[in-house]
């Protein structure tokens, strides 16, 4: 069964959103205060999560469109992260 079009967009956009979170959270964890272990299960965890959404977009929108999304939104949390750590330097 097929999504109406409205309803897969939202859905689309709803798992975009998740991914830049969950990239965000796991970039910030790469700077932040915790260390050895607990620091690698927290990134490993947040990027497995990352995964299952690109995961769920290939169902949507077909493997390509899936990865290029998945990208692009990575490189907007990415970028927001390294404005938000150059902000609070200077």
């Amino acid at each position: 069964m097929s999504l109406p079009q409205p309803e897969c967009k939202s859905e689309v956009a709803l798992l975009l959103a998740r991914i830049e979170a969950e990239y965000q959270g796991a970039t910030n964890g790469l700077n932040g205060l915790s260390s050895g272990s607990a620091k690698h299960e927290v990134i490993t965890s947040k990027m497995e999560r990352v995964a299952g959404y690109s995961e769920q977009l290939k169902t949507l929108v077909g493997e390509d469109q899936a990865i290029r999304l998945t990208v692009e939104a990575m490189n907007r949390a990415g970028s927001t992260t390294r404005a938000d750590s150059s902000t609070s330097q200077a």
